[in-house]
């Protein structure tokens, strides 16, 4: 808790709230790189991560990158992110797939 709690403080971050003021999504940014981007599964389809994506990108330097999960990789290339490397990075034990993606304009 105290190493996100450290990372959050040291990025510019935004958070998305609902009607009711439910926590719908969040994302985080720091020199460019996206290290953050996460909308709750019900509410997914309804827009919430392209606006969080789009404060990200504002007045943030160029390029931009992000570590993208298989999952995500299509949501950041229908925002101009272009895939430049397949990973495999081991959390919690566990090997899994991303795609470090770099948008340039």
């Amino acid at each position: 808790m105290q190493a996100w709690k450290t990372s959050l403080a040291a990025h510019r971050a935004y958070v998305a709230v609902d009607g009711a003021g439910k926590l719908v999504g969040f994302g985080d940014i720091a020199q460019g790189h996206i290290d953050r981007l996460y909308v709750h599964a019900s509410c997914l389809g309804q827009g919430i991560g392209s606006a969080l994506l789009r404060e990200l990108e504002r007045d943030a330097p160029r390029p931009l990158d992000v570590e993208a999960s298989i999952t995500a990789k299509p949501f950041f290339e229908r925002h101009g992110y272009r895939a430049v490397a397949r990973q495999t990075v081991t959390r919690r034990g566990i090997e899994l797939t991303n795609y470090r993606m770099v948008k340039r304009g």
